[in-house]
């Protein structure tokens, strides 16, 4: 008995696991869309901008009269709140002249670091129980500038 094996040369195609080609092309048109999308936002500057945090807040404006008003000291204590570097600071004394406040250990600070200043004025030009005002001008290392302001009233 001769058998005469014969092969099917049309046979069915086994399906593939996976992913079909249709499916592919339409995760990578999502995917390059996303990127399309983040490029756009991040050249607009939208997240350029959220990423860079110029900010300073005034921690402390003192000024403390003595008795007499023969002289008073001023402090004032500035926070680097954001995350770029103060390269300047200069604060001015609305209204009020013949006080300088110089700068404790200079006039820059690093993220989360703080500036002093501190002035003493003979014969004091403050007199207790009235309120001043303190303008500060803040430079940063990415050229941005911030003006901030605090109130503070005379006491002995």
């Amino acid at each position: 008995m001769d058998r005469k094996v014969t092969w099917n040369t049309k046979m069915p195609k086994r399906s593939k696991a996976g992913l079909s080609e249709g499916m592919i092309a339409i995760l990578l048109v999502i995917v390059g869309l996303v990127i399309a999308i983040f490029v756009f936002v991040f050249a607009t500057g939208f997240l350029g901008s959220a990423a860079v945090s110029p900010k300073a807040a005034i921690q402390q404006f003192d000024i403390t009269v003595s008795p007499g008003g023969d002289r008073a000291v001023v402090t004032l204590v500035i926070k680097n709140t954001g995350n770029v570097r103060i390269i300047e600071a200069t604060p001015t004394l609305v209204g009020v002249s013949g006080v300088t406040l110089d700068p404790e250990g200079g006039t820059t600070a690093d993220p989360g670091r703080t500036l002093v200043f501190s002035g003493i004025a003979a014969p004091s030009p403050f007199e207790i129980g009235k309120q001043y005002i303190i303008r500060v001008t803040i430079e940063y290392a990415n050229g941005a500038t911030e003006v901030l302001t605090a109130q503070a009233t005379a006491h002995p």
